[in-house]
């Protein structure tokens, strides 16, 4: 085997791969420019912090509004670990043509469930 040919392969290879990521961001951009945020795709993961002791965690995707997929995630984690709060750590994402983004904490913090104990 060639080292120089071995290592010439794997830079085409990744060349092409980066291409084709550049390519999909640059769709994603277009497209952000003309999407509805309020009706786009949302998932929200939310990792209990109770796990171990065998609480479930909940992952959903929603079609919608930021404020709507955290308030079905937490209706969903209340129901199945039978709680009245949300002990949860957030993950919060957009679609947008296939991509998923990270939402910023300080974009959907204001929508998270409140105990008022």
């Amino acid at each position: 085997m060639n080292l120089k040919k071995h290592i010439n392969d794997y830079l085409d290879k990744e060349i092409i791969e980066y291409k084709t990521d550049i390519s999909n961001f640059r769709k994603s951009k277009r497209f952000l420019e003309k999407a509805d945020l309020e009706n786009s795709t949302y998932v929200v993961n939310l990792q209990s912090c109770w796990a171990r002791e065998g609480e479930e965690s909940v992952v959903v995707e929603v079609k919608g509004n930021l404020e709507k997929a955290i308030g079905i995630a937490e209706a969903e984690f209340i129901e199945i670990n039978e709680r009245y709060d949300v002990q949860a750590f957030y993950n919060v994402k957009i679609k947008l043509k296939g991509i998923a983004f990270s939402v910023p904490e300080e974009l959907w913090t204001k929508y998270k469930f409140k105990s008022f104990l």
